[in-house]
């Protein structure tokens, strides 16, 4: 049976700061009238203003933090608490001020749930705590779509033109790929997607795959204003979703960010280690009615 235990801001952030990981949770953003009602530039745009409005919000003094009875707790429980922000011993923030993350009036069959992770590494772990937090919090058991946007990595950077280079970057991502498919293999998923691959990293890895193919790629166009024609016919003769999108990397967002997560961190240094963000669609009327991020950070002791 867990008790509720009252504690001060100031008490909250010594928690924190003392955590060797901290995983945030900003709730359904979507019940935030002053945040629905913005037209941001992209999503760290929107996600920094959901950080602000939620840890600069009045009720700063009025955190509880209640002990872990499970591995994966139960979000829902958590979301529901009007006017509260929550800090778990295992370092997870429930920045859930004014919010409920579950959509329990929604018809499971009319929702459609897309969670784009974007990776600070080839790490499975990664993925799966990301999907495994979102169907906690959303209070569902399998998600339509999976977005991967792959980390900044250095090894990941090729010449596309070169094909010794493309074949070298799929070695990479093939092993990477296989964990994956695991997710729809257990019904966590339906579609695994990719996000901004070119054409020849999509043909590349569709035609390597058999089982769960990418079936969306999350293109941006932020620089080249449209999607190039070579990529637009492979993905319409493979039946591809292909999708667009502003989104910056991981590493632009992690800047943008460092302002205002120093006000959970203080003086600690933590690395951002992944973002997810889900997206909750009804399809009867294609509306977004709910939306989210979770975020990991590891704390850098170096």
């Amino acid at each position: 049976m867990s008790t509720n235990i009252n504690l001060t801001s100031m008490e909250i952030m010594s928690q924190i700061q003392k955590s060797p990981t901290v995983r945030i949770s900003t709730g359904n953003i979507q019940r935030h009238t002053e945040l629905f009602r913005q037209m941001f530039k992209n999503s760290a745009e929107e996600l920094l203003a959901a950080l602000e409005h939620q840890l600069d919000g009045p009720d700063g003094s009025n955190l509880k933090m209640r002990p872990v009875v499970s591995q994966f707790f139960e979000m829902k429980k958590y979301c529901q608490i009007s006017k509260k922000r929550c800090f778990r011993p295992d370092g997870t923030v429930m920045l859930a001020r004014d919010s409920d993350c579950s959509l329990d009036t929604i018809e499971k069959t009319d929702m459609k749930i897309t969670l784009k992770v974007f990776l600070s590494s080839l790490d499975i772990k990664q993925v799966e705590e990301s999907v495994d937090t979102a169907l906690h919090e959303i209070n569902t058991k399998t998600i339509s779509q999976l977005i991967i946007a792959f980390p900044p990595d250095d090894k990941l950077a090729i010449d596309r033109s070169v094909p010794s280079e493309v074949e070298r970057w799929l070695s990479e991502i093939l092993p990477f790929w296989k964990q994956l498919e695991t997710f729809v293999g257990t019904r966590k998923i339906n579609t695994l997607g990719v996000a901004d691959l070119d054409y020849e990293q999509l043909k590349a890895l569709y035609e390597s795959t058999s089982d769960h193919r990418p079936m969306i790629d999350h293109y941006n166009t932020e620089h080249c204003c449209t999607v190039p024609p070579e990529l637009r016919e492979y993905a319409k003769q493979k039946d591809i979703q292909l999708l667009t999108h502003n989104d910056p990397n991981l590493c632009d967002i992690s800047e943008k960010l460092d302002p205002t997560t120093k006000k959970l961190f203080g003086n600690e240094h933590f690395d951002l280690v992944f973002i997810a963000r889900h997206t909750i669609w009804l399809r009867s009327r294609s509306i977004i009615v709910g939306k989210g991020y979770i975020l990991k950070f590891l704390k850098n002791i170096s």
